[in-house]
């Protein structure tokens, strides 16, 4: 039986204040809509949902805004009985300080995921739910004796076959349309993040530079969202922003490093047909940031365009 909502509140703060933001801010969407049941794209992207143009730019909110936004209806009941279940045992369990840290950090993770492996628009606590269901295994596996052996554990076998069954049945497209990706980046830094919270209970004095080390493993996800080189659509984009900023020797350095990456990958064609589009005038900078890459490739590609 779950506490009265007046116990929730006092032990398990943050988990409430979560849940009251993430409704609050859906009603607000909603409203801006014009629909509860759903919620328009534009007003996502005008509140902050993770886009990987944007991100490319510096908007560093859009790691951070999608945590508390949601598309639908059932988007925003079933995560939020998600957390109203997990939330406040792991608060209680880990402390608010480090609670909300995880919840953050693994939303964070998430969406860096979501835009480095994926780079559609992303929302949704799911990142941070992953995050919370990766820490609580940490947890079970290192209250186990051995924790080597902790795969006989029955707790850490359920717990594990559930998060495997959900990401498998999201990755295989049965769950509809879901950032597998971003469910993936949140779990494991939901491992990283509660695997170092056990070792500073027990062990503090190993944990340091274990901290450090997922610190700058952190950090690592979030510069590979951000300044992704090795991507070929970065430098595109990069290469319109300065052109639309008029600096022309920034611009051409840029569709240089977007046709050297392109060959390395092997999609010579798809930059080159981006670059003459570009040239005419079929796509401006502002269509990247609201559509993405992807969908002007696929619009590009339609017959009318194949001589470019």
């Amino acid at each position: 039986m779950r506490p009265a909502v007046t116990n929730l509140l006092s032990v398990a703060p943050l988990t409430m204040l979560i849940l009251g933001a993430n409704i609050a801010l859906y009603v607000v969407s909603a409203v801006q809509s014009g629909n509860l049941g759903e919620i328009s794209t534009s007003v996502l992207w005008d509140f902050g949902a993770s886009c990987r143009e944007c991100l490319w730019e510096g908007e560093w909110l859009r790691l951070i805004a999608p945590i508390f936004l949601h598309g639908g209806l059932p988007h925003i009941l079933l995560n939020s009985v998600s957390l109203w279940y997990l939330g406040p045992s792991a608060e209680v369990y880990f402390g608010t300080y480090n609670y909300g840290t995880l919840y953050v950090v693994s939303g964070i993770a998430g969406f860096c995921f979501s835009q480095i492996f994926g780079g559609n628009l992303a929302i949704g606590a799911s990142c941070s739910l992953f995050g919370i269901l990766g820490a609580a295994l940490m947890a079970k596996v290192q209250a186990c004796p051995v924790p080597l052996k902790a795969w006989r554990n029955s707790e850490v076998r359920a717990l594990a076959y559930f998060l495997l069954f959900y990401l498998a049945i999201g990755f295989v497209g049965l769950l509809g349309n879901v950032d597998n990706w971003g469910h993936l980046g949140g779990l494991l830094a939901g491992v990283a993040l509660g695997g170092l919270f056990e070792l500073w209970r027990r062990r503090r004095h190993i944990s340091y530079g274990l901290g450090i080390t997922a610190l700058l493993l952190c950090a690592a996800v979030v510069c590979a969202a951000r300044w992704p080189v090795y991507n070929p659509y970065y430098h595109v984009h990069m290469a319109v922003v300065a052109e639309e900023d008029k600096r022309a020797v920034d611009a051409a350095s840029e569709w240089k490093a977007a046709q050297d990456w392109a060959k390395t990958w092997g999609s010579e064609r798809s930059v080159a047909l981006l670059l003459a589009a570009h040239e005419a005038g079929i796509w401006t900078v502002q269509d990247a940031r609201t559509y993405g890459y992807r969908y002007i490739l696929h619009y590009l590609h339609a017959p009318r365009y194949r001589v470019l």
